[in-house]
């Protein structure tokens, strides 16, 4: 699903595993062609979201 991530499937296992029951996880997927006006570039070349 991302390719940012080796193991997807097991991310969501993972916070299924901790999450409190009725928790709800929100997942993120950063994209350049999507994040517009929602980022900040930083000096250094990393971009806050």
């Amino acid at each position: 699903m991302s390719s940012d991530i080796a193991d997807f499937a097991g991310l969501l296992g993972e916070a299924a595993r901790v999450l409190r029951p009725g928790g709800l996880p929100l997942f993120y997927g950063m994209h350049p062609c999507f994040n517009g006006p929602h980022i900040e570039p930083r000096d250094d070349g990393a971009v806050v979201a």
